[in-house]
């Protein structure tokens, strides 16, 4: 086979690393790539080419893009700047890398410094479970969330009059944890547009990569258990 663009490179070498397996859920098959075991070994190998092959694409679709988001009849929506529709159009392209190379935020379930502010929150009873939320390969599991404020005794006021806001963080469900590091900025920011006294809790949901990739519902599932956490506690 003669290869002729980075397209067909990047095509190319995700045959090589990956396989296709049909899947069945909810009677219905898609058609799904995998990494087998016997390739996992050859992982950074695969990140490497694959990202190298990205730059190769990437800098001439830049160029393009540049020139081509002048005119506000060719952004995505005309109302857009142009700062906007360059800027979307390259974390779409960041994003296609991340989700093929896998690269994702670690979780734990540790406090570590955020002491009550942290809370783990168990599965709720299977029967919450039901229809699309059901699998034979995700099944809920313990997960972690984030209050903010802080629920000391110094929020007192906050505790008992407030509204309470479940959240769960964007990332494309590969990164991003819903802790401060990630997550305090927008989520003070929520609190305030909400009124006085909002409490909000942000999920951290199982993600899609890593070593231990969650796949679909586990963080449809997550959201059940968060909930169930809310309306039980």
């Amino acid at each position: 086979m003669i290869i002729t663009s980075a397209t067909e490179l990047r095509i190319s070498l995700t045959d090589v690393f990956f396989e296709k397996k049909q899947i069945t859920r909810h009677g219905t098959t898609v058609l799904r790539r995998q990494c087998p075991p016997q390739r996992l070994a050859n992982k950074t190998a695969w990140i490497l080419i694959y990202s190298f092959a990205f730059l190769l694409r990437i800098i001439p679709l830049v160029t393009f893009y540049l020139f081509y988001y002048i005119p506000p009849s060719n952004r995505q929506s005309k109302t857009w700047t142009y700062r906007q529709a360059l800027f979307t159009r390259l974390l779409k392209r960041f994003c296609n890398l991340v989700t093929a190379t896998g690269t994702t935020t670690p979780l734990s379930l540790e406090a570590d410094s955020l002491g009550t502010q942290w809370v783990v929150m168990t599965p709720a009873p299977d029967r919450s479970y039901r229809g699309p939320l059901a699998s034979d390969t995700a099944k809920p599991e313990k997960i972690g969330a984030t209050w903010y404020p802080h629920p000391s005794a110094e929020n007192t006021d906050v505790n008992e009059k407030g509204l309470v806001v479940l959240s769960f963080h964007s990332g494309s469900f590969l990164w991003m944890t819903g802790r401060p590091e990630d997550s305090s900025a927008i989520a003070r920011k929520i609190n305030a547009k909400v009124g006085p006294g909002t409490r909000s809790l942000w999920v951290q949901y199982r993600l899609a990569g890593g070593k231990n990739p969650t796949t679909y519902p586990g963080p449809m599932q997550d959201a059940i258990t968060a909930y169930h956490y809310l309306v039980k506690e």
